[in-house]
């Protein structure tokens, strides 16, 4: 029997279209495996407190009921934040893709406007460090409120 199960990630994004900009596959199975494997042991926990608790035979029957629901309640809630990472770390990609596109289009134009570009890239790395810390706050908050 397995300790860990796969948490539902996205399977896309809003830009398919724009070839530039949007990672391929291989890119975004990569980062999905790679949160996959950061909240595994989170779980591989919830899994086994899950089977502690019901091996007590003695337990009634809403008793088990209760500790399956809360299971399948902590088990969407990782994958919620699991998701919500995806679609965080995805963005910032998004954003660094943007950037260097538009630092090559400008340089390739002849016309490196140097105090723009770091103007541009500031503003990018503020939006990125932004999106990083909500999502640290919602795993924080996540752990406050499983404690």
């Amino acid at each position: 029997m397995s300790t860990s199960a796969p948490l539902p990630m996205p399977s896309g994004g809003d830009f398919g279209d724009t070839p530039d900009i949007e990672p391929d596959e291989i890119w975004k199975n990569r980062l999905r495996g790679k949160i996959e494997s950061e909240f595994s042991s989170e779980v591989a926990k919830a899994r086994r407190d899950k089977e502690q608790r019901l091996a007590n035979r003695a337990l009634p029957e809403s008793e088990r009921q209760l500790i399956e629901t809360n299971f399948q309640a902590m088990m969407k809630s990782l994958a919620r934040i699991a998701d919500d990472r995806f679609k965080d770390e995805l963005e910032i990609e998004r954003q660094r893709r943007i950037v260097m596109g538009n630092m090559q289009q400008t340089q390739s134009a002849g016309s490196v406007d140097e105090e723009n570009i770091e103007l541009h890239v500031s503003d990018s790395f503020i939006r990125q460090q932004q999106k990083i810390l909500d999502a640290i706050r919602r795993t924080s908050l996540f752990k406050l409120v499983k404690c």
